[in-house]
């Protein structure tokens, strides 16, 4: 099992930023296995968006 931990402010106004003050925010994954012979290009990715739940209850999901 894999755990990532990632750090940084919840609300951004850059260009290309994802404002994460809300209470639902969707993602999406792309994971490289190279023991399948997954490389450059070639790796699996989710084919939906998948909600983060932010624990920002109330918060603004515009």
């Amino acid at each position: 099992m894999w755990r990532v931990v990632m750090s940084r402010p919840l609300s951004a106004d850059g260009e290309y930023d994802v404002d994460l003050a809300r209470e639902q925010v969707p993602i999406a994954f792309a994971v490289w296995q190279g023991s399948d012979n997954e490389r450059d290009g070639n790796k699996r990715v989710t084919h939906t968006w998948i909600l983060l739940d932010t624990g920002l209850e109330g918060a603004s999901d515009s």
